[in-house]
């Protein structure tokens, strides 16, 4: 039942939020690392840092420019991503934002589900992954070697199905699908 609110992981750091823990608003600096097996909420992970979200942990309302990893079982919530930022989605992440310079890889068995995909940012579902109800929108992009269900390709947006991916029920709503 702890809570740590306002904590900043240096180079060489680390911050260990446990099963039942909550950490608030921390920042995650160039060689830091925070561990997440209970809830963290308003986190930040600059350029250089990375954060775990191991499964049975939610990570909701972070902002990623460093790496963050969503394993088996984990969930992530509203997370921003900017630039630099890579999230590796295993698990499962809700209403991302892909920010210019940013990057979602919706991995094999992983879930990313109401994605936007803005400005320069990118989302690739690989073999093995399902992307539902994502939004690309002006010059996002898209890559599916996996499954895409119900998105919607906005104009000077691009979805690329790739060979073996598959879209389903797709709205194309002036943007362009190869």
């Amino acid at each position: 039942g702890a809570v740590a609110s306002g904590a900043v992981v240096s180079n060489g750091g680390v911050e260990v939020v446990w099963v039942g823990g909550t950490a608030s608003a921390t920042v995650v600096s160039s060689g830091g690392v925070e561990n997440i097996y209970g809830v963290d909420s308003g986190g930040t992970v600059q350029a250089g840092g990375r954060a775990n979200v191991f499964a049975g942990a939610t990570a909701r309302n972070m902002t990623v420019s460093g790496f963050e990893t969503i394993y088996s079982e984990g969930v992530t919530s509203n997370t921003v991503i900017s630039s630099g930022g890579l999230v590796a989605d295993y698990g499962t992440a809700v209403g991302t934002v892909v920010r210019s310079g940013g990057e979602l890889d919706v991995k094999s068995g992983a879930v990313a589900s109401g994605t936007v995909v803005s400005t320069g940012g990118v989302e690739t579902v690989f073999v093995g992954g399902t992307a539902n109800a994502t939004v690309v929108s002006t010059g996002g992009r898209e890559n599916v070697y996996g499954v895409d269900s119900g998105g919607t390709v906005q104009a000077g947006g691009t979805l690329y199905i790739r060979s073996g991916g598959t879209g389903a029920n797709t709205t194309v709503s002036g943007g362009e699908t190869i």
